[in-house]
């Protein structure tokens, strides 16, 4: 027991100092950022796919306008025919009083002169009766251009009672039918004329729009590359205080600044496409229900927006895929 002992007192000096040497930190872990391979190809399709929507949206839009103008017209043109005929019927019974004017102011110029003509041959004829001539050829001749001029006389007579009983409003309400016919040829060929009109208009709003799509330059994808870790920094988190503010490093500060930029703009040019688009359906709208749009509050004018908002929703969720 006491030689152990001894060993054991003396074993310090003979295994000498011991020591540990720690294994060095291991590096901090950064994954690589890469956009896949198909990123590129998804974006092109998805940027082909929402024009080819925005076009087919265009479209509809437009072709349901061009039916509500149309629509306008048609109503339009129903009353300008209504409008035409009556003018066409007023116009011409209006010529044929005056042309019955006319023709009652001659009748009377005529029997003013048959009957002045009349007192000289029943003159005459009273004095060939009381010569008692034996030539009694010019009394007959007298006697039958007497006849003639009372026979001239009532024909003037019956001709101008015709004129003057005539119905003029029922007589022109003859030429109705022919006056529609022509009025209504007339609006056909005015209404296909803006029908062409407002399908070119269209087409070339059409052609505007692919222009534009086709000559607008798409953005690059948003560069995702991170700075470069700081060595002396570690990425685990830490407990930190509320009252105290994690340091950020001023190239991590940049990348922040210039995505919110990025961001920023995206979100403007979202709301400026938002509200451009629903200006559109509403003032499609007003066109269908005849309404008069006003910038703000006018005196008389009633507020649509509910309506109008109600209208707008129940096309959005006609238009939402399933």
């Amino acid at each position: 027991m006491d030689h152990e002992i001894a060993r054991l007192k003396t074993a310090p000096n003979q295994a000498g100092a011991m020591r540990f040497e720690p294994f060095p930190a291991l590096p901090v872990f950064v994954p690589r950022v890469a956009a896949p391979a198909n990123r590129a190809a998804e974006r092109a399709s998805q940027i082909e796919q929402d024009a080819a929507r925005y076009l087919a949206s265009l479209r509809k839009s437009l072709a349901s306008a061009n039916q509500s103008i149309l629509s306008l017209e048609r109503r339009r043109e129903q009353r300008r025919v209504e409008a035409a005929v009556a003018e066409s019927l007023a116009d011409a019974a209006k010529k044929l009083r005056d042309e019955n004017q006319v023709k009652i102011f001659a009748i009377a110029q005529r029997i003013r002169t048959l009957a002045l003509r009349d007192i000289v041959v029943r003159s005459r004829i009273q004095d060939l009766a009381q010569a008692r001539t034996a030539d009694l050829k010019p009394l007959r001749d007298a006697q039958a251009e007497h006849a003639a001029i009372l026979i001239e006389l009532d024909r003037l007579k019956a001709e101008n009672r015709v004129i003057v009983t005539q119905d003029v409003v029922a007589e022109t309400a003859r030429k109705r039918d022919a006056f529609l016919r022509e009025e209504q040829a007339k609006s056909k060929e005015r209404l296909a004329k803006r029908e062409e009109d407002l399908k070119s208009e269209a087409q070339d709003k059409i052609a505007e729009a692919m222009r534009r799509q086709r000559d607008t330059a798409i953005p690059p994808p948003i560069d995702r590359t991170l700075p470069p870790p700081d060595p002396r920094r570690t990425p685990l988190p830490l407990h930190i205080e509320s009252s105290v503010t994690m340091p950020v490093s001023p190239a991590v500060q940049t990348a922040l600044s210039r995505q919110s930029t990025v961001w920023l703009a995206q979100r403007a040019a979202l709301l400026d496409e938002i509200r451009t688009d629903t200006r559109k359906a509403v003032k499609q709208i007003a066109l269908r229900r005849g309404w008069r749009l006003e910038d703000g509050p006018a005196p008389g004018a009633l507020d649509g927006t509910d309506e109008a908002a109600d209208e707008l929703r129940t096309q959005w969720t006609m238009g939402k895929s399933p």
